[in-house]
């Protein structure tokens, strides 16, 4: 009687390359909670009338949980203005961490945050926040502090 007749181990590692290919963005989003979704992370809003980009949420990782929100690590918000066809970063917000629902574009976090101008002229610290993304509202509960700066004379 012969033995079975054995594949070569390099076939085998192809093989499952390419189902594991496959087989990616059919589970995106559909992870276990508490597992580490993705790295990098991306949460874009557009214009509906101009299809430009309004905000960007960033974040370094996220994670998905029992609630079906994602929670963010190092979150990133940036909002935009255009002068002409040219897209400028008008406006960052920073917290360590917060939660987005995808259904609603929400993003909170009862811990720090930090709002700046990239003009210089603004900053605003609180702690506990809703950022509504659809909308651009920012909602900033407890302890806040702001800076206005006056604009530099001859500028």
């Amino acid at each position: 009687m012969k033995p079975p007749r054995q594949q070569p181990a390099g076939g085998r590692l192809w093989l499952g390359a390419f189902v594991c290919l496959l087989l990616t963005p059919m589970l995106l989003g559909q992870l276990p909670p508490g597992t580490s979704a993705q790295n990098g992370i991306k949460f874009p809003e557009y214009d509906k009338q101009t299809q430009r980009l309004k905000s960007l949420l960033t974040g370094q990782t996220a994670v998905q949980q029992p609630t079906g929100e994602v929670l963010v690590n190092s979150m990133r918000v940036e909002i935009y203005s255009y002068d002409g066809e040219t897209r400028k970063i008008d406006v960052v917000v920073e917290a360590p961490s917060c939660t987005f629902d995808f259904k609603e574009r929400v993003a909170s976090s009862p811990g720090p945050l930090l709002l700046r101008r990239e003009d210089g002229r603004l900053l605003v610290a609180g702690v506990g926040f809703q950022w509504r993304q659809s909308s651009s509202q920012l909602y900033i509960s407890n302890n806040v502090q702001t800076v206005i700066a006056r604009k530099p004379r001859g500028l």
